[in-house]
């Protein structure tokens, strides 16, 4: 592996974590969960999967129980939050099922994807997910119509860490996993995570909040901030 290789990997690994983090922050301090949910459960499948049933070389599997623990926490904010995100009572009561539904056809997903196309190291479903992720996060702002759960460090942190292992597929790094269809899942991802980006900015500046602070520039917008 050439240093740029080691370099590009090792920063998707801190880009991935950082974006988290703030995901988890940003959850707590507005009081709503930050992750699609679908996204969510592809996550955790994922790390589970690569950390524990096909484990990959030791520093990945570290990274990827450090993924699922900090997922966990997400998963937290979600149970503690999602009423804001589910309205009537019908939803709220099948809020568990659903998560379980959700969490079960995930987990199977990923690990027949991986049985099937033999793809033990990951990368199919990881850029697959990825692409989903990216699409629901921009579904996410527009459907709730505010900042709420959001911030334009983890869209950054995001799109960052996604673009590392992109390159890293150009280059031709992952052995057999070299073809169109992982680069056209690689380009996806960038281009609608710079939508998510431009989209989350225009919100922002829309409520009238500074979108590197999350705070209303002028005291009359305060109604704005964090509108459920």
């Amino acid at each position: 592996m050439s240093e740029i290789s080691h370099f590009l990997a090792a920063s998707s690994a801190v880009l991935w974590s950082i974006t988290y983090v703030l995901i988890i922050y940003r959850g707590f301090k507005d009081k709503n969960y930050g992750m699609p949910i679908v996204a969510l459960c592809l996550n955790l499948s994922w790390e589970f999967i690569f950390a524990a049933i096909y484990p990959m070389i030791l520093a990945q599997r570290i990274v990827n129980y450090v993924w699922f623990a900090l997922d966990v926490v997400i998963v937290v904010t979600y149970f503690l939050y999602y009423k804001k995100d589910f309205s009537n009572s019908l939803n709220k009561r099948l809020f568990i099922p659903q998560f379980l539904l959700l969490f079960s056809t995930s987990f199977l997903g990923v690990l027949f994807i991986t049985i099937e196309f033999d793809d033990f190291s990951g990368v199919y479903s990881a850029f697959l997910q990825n692409l989903v992720m990216s699409i629901l996060f921009l579904a996410m702002l527009f459907r709730r119509n505010n900042v709420s759960g959001q911030s334009i460090y983890i869209a950054l942190a995001k799109m960052l860490g996604t673009l590392g292992p992109t390159i890293l597929v150009f280059m031709n790094f992952y052995e057999f996993q070299n073809g169109i269809f992982v680069k056209f899942l690689g380009i996806g991802c960038l281009i609608f995570d710079l939508l998510y980006i431009l989209f989350l900015y225009l919100k922002f500046r829309e409520l009238n909040i500074n979108p590197f602070t999350h705070k209303p520039k002028l005291k009359e917008d305060l109604s704005n901030y964090l509108i459920a």
